[in-house]
């Protein structure tokens, strides 16, 4: 038998078995008719089927990994996947931009360009395969979801260090007056976070959003090495106001309880004893307590469901489900009593209000990036202000709607 790894931020459930085998209550079957009428999917393979089968001539994933493979080191036998690291010349570099970068433009501060570019000397080969493999319009990184989620992504934590990689050669470009290259390093970071946000996995959606703060840093340093050309600021504020900050949040959610409900397996309780560690020391659920929660998750989910079709936007859906992931972990905590402290009832806010924060401010920080190039644009002459544009709605505060203040701290 299979098994299924359901694994987001720190919550895990390992559960074996994904057959539907077990006798299941009438209650239960009578939950079942009424989440497939309100298209709640009960299975990973239910919540996958509209995912899209994507042409390998289409794929940027496909050449995505071929272009990384120089950077890693050879997958040692017996190793894992998430347990591959970069070669050392790699590692050394990445180390090196990695360690500096968050004091570069702080209080005064400017990257040491000599040591950069050594280090942008190493990874430029590798960044300018991977932007060439990111050119393709779709993505499919063709995950084996039944085999869990929790091995699955040692790629987006390589993702994140791409966009710093891309962050340090973008710099370096615009330093040495390569223009041209500083908006190439600028734009492959904001494709391949697009790419990212077509994945079902709210992981893939978070690092997506990490990415673009990343980038957007990017941008806006780079016109603070080049105040003076206009062109490359029209050509950044592009770029910026190009990438998409939003994306369908209903097949995350689906995909994600997907994997619990099929956790929830009555016929082997004993898995679920994987949440409290040691497993010597807890009394593992009986069937009739994981049957009972799984039926009360998807009550709920049902619900959640139609919260969610009930408004108009991705980030009004997403906010429209945070009270029933709450309730959700509340309940199986309180149902499934070794779940009580893994599931969230410890006081925590939902990852989904999380994710929404997350969103709204990657929302807010493209639109102030793209303020903040007008700006540079400007001169500061007379000082600097914010354009007249800024009243429009597209330059609106996410959160409140109201026009962006400019605030000078010294």
């Amino acid at each position: 038998m299979r098994k299924c790894v359901f694994a987001s931020l720190g919550i895990a459930v390992l559960a074996v078995g994904c057959s539907r085998t077990v006798n299941l209550s009438d209650d239960w079957e009578t939950v079942k008719k009424d989440a497939r009428s309100a298209g709640v999917p009960l299975t990973i393979s239910e919540s996958l089927k509209d995912f899209p089968k994507v042409a390998q001539k289409d794929n940027a994933a496909v050449a995505f990994k071929k272009a990384m493979t120089p950077a890693l080191e050879p997958l040692a036998p017996g190793k894992l996947l998430f347990q591959q690291g970069y070669m050392p010349v790699v590692e050394r570099a990445h180390q090196n931009i990695s360690s500096s970068q968050a004091r570069w433009f702080i209080a005064g501060t400017r990257p040491n360009w000599t040591a950069l570019r050594q280090d942008s000397k190493t990874l430029r080969p590798i960044l300018k395969a991977v932007a060439r493999a990111l050119d393709p319009p779709k993505w499919d990184f063709h995950r084996d979801w039944a085999q869990g989620l929790a091995l699955l992504y040692p790629d987006l934590a390589m993702s994140k260090n791409l966009a710093k990689w891309y962050r340090a050669e973008a710099l370096l470009a615009a330093y040495e007056h390569r223009d041209q290259d500083a908006l190439q390093a600028v734009q492959a970071p904001y494709r391949l976070a697009a790419h990212l946000r077509t994945e079902p996995s709210l992981i893939c959606r978070l690092v997506a959003i990490a990415i673009d703060v990343i980038n957007d840093r990017t941008a806006q340093d780079v016109a603070r090495l080049r105040p003076g050309k206009s062109a490359l600021l029209s050509r950044l504020e592009k770029l910026v106001s190009a990438s998409s900050r939003s994306g369908e949040w209903q097949s995350i959610w689906d995909f994600e309880y997907a994997c619990i409900i099929e956790a929830l397996n009555p016929a082997s309780p004993a898995n679920l004893t994987e949440f409290a560690g040691d497993a010597q020391k807890v009394t593992p659920p009986t069937p009739e307590q994981i049957s009972k929660g799984r039926t009360e998750t998807v009550k709920l989910l049902i619900e959640a469901k139609r919260a969610m079709k009930a408004k108009p936007t991705d980030v009004k859906a997403m906010l429209a489900v945070v009270p029933f992931d709450s309730k959700i972990q509340q309940m199986l905590g309180r149902t499934i009593p070794i779940l009580k402290e893994p599931m969230g009832d410890t006081g925590l806010e939902s990852i989904y209000a999380q994710a929404s924060n997350a969103e709204l401010s990657s929302i807010a920080r493209q639109r102030l990036t793209r303020l903040f190039l007008r700006m540079v644009g400007s001169g500061g002459k007379g000082g600097w202000h914010l354009p007249a544009e800024a009243s429009r709605p597209e330059f609106a505060d996410p959160f409140t709607g109201k026009p962006m203040k400019l605030k000078s701290e010294g």
